[in-house]
């Protein structure tokens, strides 16, 4: 018994030199962990105050009792014991352990050893997690709702990061385009290969938009899925707001590829031959029997420099010459009788007062709507030569002065020579010399440089000047010097500098100098202070900061507490408390949390925010002590991270908030309706279609109200019946009713969705009033311009670029060629060339592909027609795109009888000359032969007026 009494003594006094070691008031007495020092058989030998209040025990109760008799209620250790594993691999260990009243505990436990490295017990320490597990399942909970909404919604869905990255995709959008959301989650967008380089240009642009707090308009994209299909898509793009910040794009909308495909067949053709229209500088219009224009194509505005608005519905007498008005009148008469009429000439006025005149062509073209003629179609060419206007760019270029008054540092800008080109105010209050006072002296000279740090600053600014990059200031670009302030003292200060270069030399430098000497000074005290109390203040979980009570600057700070804001340490000591709280909170001397912890609040805990190193925000509860060391009053403040769990609250708040807001900005007007019929939602845009409020239909029933008529409401219930039945998506088309009495067409989606622990069906609804007349316009402008390509008095064709392959033609090609259409549209150019060098299908292809190098062409060829007749053209090359591909248009003029004309005044020309020479030979009836030589010019002149033509116009 002895003996063992002694042992007890030696290990009572082990215990007791460990206790001593720790001052338990200033610190360990400040954490909100509970801390506990054991034996390494779980003996407790000392408890902080934390660990006392929790276990409603003195502190005295509890020593040499064994933590898992008074956490667990057991007689053994716990199977996940961090102290037992802690004691096998003699290493810090954590583990989370459940107590007899069901809290959950963060444990950790950290090795105790004597000086020859011996094991005598173990630090134990605790932290209440019952909480933030709780918080965790709710939030779950709250994601697997609104995650089951997402993914069954009847339309394309899917949400995208700031940077275009996907997050989520719903059912229907990756049934729709063959990609599984989980393979490409995380992944740009632009990576899927859905879009053209056109589309993805259109995305970004509207993504841009949604990034700046824009709801984008319904846009349309054209896809390629998966499995090579085309579909076009319609999509909205909706951002989401966190804390008045976008965070996330939703994007919605449905796929309109069959609806698609009839409307750009149409607008296709209207494009096709209004492009053709509007491409040739024939000159087209269509008068009315009033004599009213109805249509000018642009080469009839060009010419005379008149918008549409200014020509259409206007009478064609206004835009004539007195002299011209009676003939044109007259023409449009016998024409209007049926009575062909020769090509004529009349004068018409330009906008801008100019003359012109204009070759109208033989004959016109009846003009028909609703089976009536309404007018003339009538095309001419302009005669008059065109001046082209000449227009001037004028580049001006604007210098920017770099304004850096306000800025928080010194800055000094120096020439290569060291002189002080410009300095900011901000040099008085570091170096206590004003900016007027240095500028234009050497900085070297001005004063503020020790005369023995003179060479070696000097040194340092030559080097750098030469490299253009500050020689010694390592990565960051900085060094630190030692300078003199204007009032004598020593001012230590971190020196920055840009090297502003032109043609790749320094031309000038850029230096910003922060005065840093009050870190310096707190360093040069750190390094020489003693380092209490180390281990437990860097070991401690929680970031903790120590600051001077009456200056508010921090003195030292943890591991932890360099984790928290995302700075070194050596960037945090020395700083005002300030830097740990936004920028909104810098208005005093000290932060609010300071001030009340050094007031009323001390030892008491509040929440704020810190903002980390790159800017970030995190929350955190604070709890604050006055410590003293060295005489001297501290501010101990012990900070926890608690931004999860905030994140959870708010995350919880705001997917209720998704489900509201996901509905009522469908792009489509959207109803949710039980079995029934009854309304259970509605979204706005079904309230602006109908004209009935939500309040007016929410809770009626939809079969009981004027919206449809006996008839639909037979359709709809039946397809209702249908959806909760076979579970399947129903698409069809009714009219409505709106509350103004308006019957509108609308196209319907309807599916069955879960709605409220029940089944309901969702019914998505569009408008097609304006696609239903828009195609009738379509299909009657179609019909009108293919006319207008069909009367043209010369040949067209449409040819493959590469190939000269014909896709198509007009009725004068057919006419000039002899060919039926179908015939001329399976023949190449060969076909209707003279087949003799150069006329052949090679050259022709090798003229071809010269207008997609050089551009447009005119040119004469040898053609010939179906009876084998040889004869020359003219021909006008362009590129044209149709149907979104690249096409050669040629327009094609019988040039045979100009040829012949030509060459009969060659030869009348020669035949005239010879004559003149004999003439000339009779000098003595000179008079005789000037009037002879009269005759004979203008004689000349004559068949020259006669064989004036111009080419065929460019296209």
């Amino acid at each position: 018994m002895a003996v063992r009494g002694v042992l007890l003594s030696k290990k009572i006094g082990k215990r007791e030199n460990i206790v001593e070691k720790i001052d338990k008031n200033s610190i360990l007495d400040g954490m909100s962990e509970l801390v506990a020092l054991q034996d390494t058989n779980h003996t407790i030998f000392w408890v902080n105050k934390a660990a006392a209040d929790s276990l409603k025990s003195k502190r005295k109760d509890l020593i040499g009792k064994h933590c898992y008799e008074l956490l667990a209620r057991k007689k053994a250790p716990c199977d996940n014991c961090p102290i037992e594993i802690s004691k096998k691999t003699r290493k810090p260990h954590k583990s989370e352990i459940k107590t007899y009243d069901g809290r959950m505990w963060s444990i950790s436990s950290y090795p105790i050893k004597d000086s020859n490295g011996r094991l005598i017990g173990f630090t134990e320490v605790s932290y209440d997690i019952t909480e933030k597990k709780t918080m965790g399942n709710e939030l779950k909970e709250s994601e697997i709702k609104f995650r089951r909404v997402f993914e069954n919604l009847p339309f394309i869905s899917f949400i995208l990061d700031t940077k275009g990255n996907l997050i989520s995709g719903n059912k229907y959008a990756e049934n729709l385009i063959g990609l599984k959301t989980r393979d490409f989650s995380g992944k740009p967008f632009s990576s899927f290969g859905l879009l053209d380089k056109k589309g993805l240009l259109k995305a970004f642009f509207e993504f841009r938009k949604n990034l700046k707090g824009k709801i984008t308009d319904k846009t349309v994209y054209d896809i390629k899925t998966k499995d090579g299909r085309k579909l076009t898509v319609e999509l909205m793009g909706i951002p989401i707001n966190e804390d008045g910040k976008v965070v996330s794009v939703l994007d919605v909308g449905s796929d309109i590829t069959e609806s698609r495909k009839t409307h750009d067949k149409i607008i296709e053709s209207e494009k096709k031959y209004k492009f053709l229209v509007d491409s040739t500088m024939e000159l087209i219009v269509i008068i009315s029997r009033t004599g009213k224009i109805l249509f000018a194509n642009k080469a009839m505005l060009d010419s005379f420099g008149y918008k549409e608005e200014e020509v259409v519905g206007k009478s064609m007498i206004r835009f004539m010459t007195r002299e011209s008005i009676k003939d044109a009148l007259y023409l449009i008469a016998q024409e209007f009788m049926g009575k062909k009429q020769k090509e004529s000439e009349l004068h018409l006025k330009a906008k801008n007062g100019e003359i012109r005149t204009v070759l109208f062509a033989e004959g016109s073209t009846p003009v028909y709507e609703n089976g009536k003629m309404t007018g003339l179609l009538v095309n001419g060419r302009d005669v008059t030569e065109i001046k082209k206007a000449e227009q001037e760019l004028r580049d001006s270029e604007e210098r920017f002065r770099m304004i850096f008054e306000n800025a928080n540092d010194a800055i000094i800008l120096l020439d290569r020579k060291g002189n002080v080109i410009e300095a900011n105010s901000r040099i008085y209050d570091v170096l206590g010399y004003r900016a007027k006072d240095i500028m234009g002296k050497s900085f070297a000279h001005s004063g503020v440089i020790r005369i023995q740090d003179l060479p070696r600053i000097m040194k340092v600014f030559a080097n750098s000047t030469k490299k253009g990059v500050l020689e010694g200031g390592g990565e960051t670009n900085t060094m630190q010097f030692q300078l003199k302030h204007g009032k004598g003292n020593k001012v230590f200060v971190e020196v920055s500098t840009t090297f502003i270069k032109k043609e790749g030399k320094t031309e000038s430098i850029l230096t910003m100098m922060r005065d840093v000497t009050d870190r310096v000074e707190w360093e040069k005290r750190l390094k020489e202070s003693e380092e209490k109390y180390r281990k437990q203040f860097e070991e401690a979980l929680d970031a903790i900061f120590v600051a001077d009570a009456d200056t508010g600057i921090i003195t030292d700070c943890n591991k932890a507490a360099e984790k928290l804001t995302g700075r070194k340490k050596s960037e945090i000591i020395g700083k005002h408390q300030r830097i740990l709280h936004p920028p909104s909170k810098k208005k005093d001397k000290f932060t609010k949390e300071f001030r009340e912890h050094l007031s009323e609040k001390k030892g008491g805990i509040i929440e704020s925010r810190v903002i980390t190193g790159d800017g970030k925000l995190r929350d955190v509860s604070i709890k604050a002590n006055i410590i003293e060391m060295g005489g001297k009053k501290f501010l101990q403040g012990i900070f926890r991270d608690i931004t999860e769990r905030k994140k959870s609250e708010e995350m919880i708040r705001k997917n209720e908030e998704r489900f509201h807001m996901l509905f009522k900005r469908m792009p489509d007007s959207s109803i949710v309706l039980d079995r029934k019929g009854k309304f259970l939602e509605a979204s706005e845009e079904a309230e602006r279609m109908s004209g009935y409020k939500v309040s007016e239909v929410v809770g009626r029933n939809l079969f009981e109200m004027p919206i449809l008529d006996i008839k639909t409401k037979a359709i709809v219930a039946k397809k209702i019946i249908s959806v909760f039945t076979e579970g399947k998506v129903s698409d069809f088309e009714i009219v409505i009713n709106s509350k103004r009495g308006k019957k509108i067409p609308i196209e319907i989606s309807a599916r069955m969705i879960e709605y409220m622990d029940g089944k309901a069906v969702l019914v998505i609804m569009r408008d097609i009033s304006d696609r239903i007349k828009r195609d009738k316009e379509l299909r009657e402008s179609e019909e009108r311009f293919r006319n207008i390509f069909e009367s043209s008095n010369d040949a067209i064709f449409v040819h493959d670029l590469r190939t000269g392959e014909i896709f198509d033609v007009n009725q004068k090609a057919c006419e000039l060629f002899g060919y039926t259409k179908d015939k001329l549209k399976k023949m190449n150019v060969g076909d209707i060339s003279s087949g003799r060098d150069p006329y052949t299908q090679r050259n022709a292809v090798k003229k071809i592909r010269t207008v997609s190098e050089e551009g447009p062409v005119v040119f004469e060829w040898v053609s010939r027609d179906s009876r084998g007749r040889v004869f020359g053209t003219e021909i006008n090359l362009k590129i044209v795109v149709l149907s979104g591909k690249r096409r050669i248009l040629a327009i094609i003029r019988d040039i045979e009888n100009r040829k012949r004309w030509e060459k009969q005044l060659m030869q009348s020309k020669k035949e005239l000359e010879e004559k003149v020479e004999e003439l000339e030979k009779f000098s003595k009836i000179s008079v005789g032969r000037e009037l002879q030589m009269v005759k004979l010019k203008e004689r000349i002149n004559e068949l020259e007026k006669k064989l004036k033509t111009k080419p065929a116009n460019d296209v």
